[in-house]
Order: C-alpha cells, then structure tokens, then sequence
C-alpha cells in the first residue's frame, strides 16, 4: 500500500495515524512508538511498530521519551521537546 500525503494528511486532520505499510491506524493522541518520516514538516509516511525499521524504531522510541508533537491547520507538523511550550 503506498500512501500519498494528502491521504496521511487528511487521516491526521481526523486525528488517525494509519500506517503507510500495513494500513493499521491508531488515535493521533496515542502514536506511541509509531515513526514518521518527514520533509520539511510534511509527514510522507508513517510506519506502525510493527512494520518499521529496527533503525525508525530505535529513533521512535527516543523521540517519544523527548518530544511534544503538534499539528497546525496547516498539517504541518512541529516538535517542541519535552516540559517546554511552544
């Protein structure tokens, strides 16, 4: 299944993460250690835990212990690290 952007960005706008892979989806509020692949802001791709990389996961798994994700109308998303406000 090959996802384009403007599919992932209409499944987060309705607060999903769906997995470019598999097609599992999860609440945005809960990604856990599901990783996204970025450009610019823009996600192109999600990988649910079960389908990525052990590299991604290694990266998912930190940026979960460090990072607050947010999107703007946009659906672009920002990062702001932990116990910080935007």
């Amino acid at each position: 299944m090959n996802r384009d952007v403007e599919e992932n960005a209409r499944d987060l706008a309705a607060g999903v993460w769906r997995c470019s892979s598999c097609g599992r989806t999860t609440p945005y509020s809960e990604p856990g250690t599901w990783a996204a692949t970025r450009v610019m802001g823009i996600i192109v791709a999600i990988a649910c835990d079960e389908c990525q990389t052990p590299e991604q996961h290694l990266e998912a798994e930190v940026r979960a212990a460090t990072v607050d994700y947010s999107i703007d109308a946009a659906g672009l998303i920002h990062e702001t690290p932990k116990g910080e406000t935007a």
